[in-house]
């Protein structure tokens, strides 16, 4: 008894150290979004305007970070991101990824900046980016931060 409830506000004790980073990340993808309102309401599914999106789908934490918010967070941080998802069917025996790589707009001007990729795992990768030095991409062009999201949960992929 005494070890489940020690285990039991072990996880809530840590869960609520990783609230306000994670209310603070949702937070800035959400100010990325209010700022460049014009870059990002053609995304906005449906008939809500931005505020109500990000009130309804950035700002919560109960809910699931859509690949919108991920985008906005990403150009916030200026940091690359490869977003992978499962596609629905298999080829070949195996499951489809479709890849998105995001890469933040560049206010020097050097460097990828604004850029979306997306693309099947299974065609041809796109062209490495010429990019300059400390843009937290690799030496194939391809963003050092990886997830896949799959329906009910994302995780962090590491290179070997």
């Amino acid at each position: 008894m005494l070890a489940k409830m020690f285990c039991l506000s072990t996880s809530s004790l840590s869960l609520n150290t990783f609230f306000p980073v994670i209310s603070l990340l949702r937070l800035l993808a959400e100010t990325e979004i209010r700022t460049r309102i014009d870059d990002y309401k053609p995304f906005i599914p449906g008939k809500m305007n931005v505020n109500q999106y990000c009130w309804k789908e950035v700002r919560p934490l109960d809910v699931k970070a859509s690949a919108l918010a991920m985008r906005a967070l990403t150009y916030a941080l200026g940091i690359p991101l490869r977003l992978e998802t499962l596609g629905e069917g298999l080829t070949a025996g195996g499951l489809q990824v479709k890849r998105f790589d995001f890469f933040p707009r560049s206010e020097s001007g050097k460097g990828a900046f604004h850029i979306v990729r997306s693309y099947w795992s299974s065609t041809t990768t796109p062209e490495p980016l010429e990019i300059g030095s400390g843009n937290l991409i690799s030496s194939d062009g391809t963003p050092l931060l990886t997830l896949l999201c799959r329906p009910d949960n994302c995780d962090i992929l590491y290179r070997k």
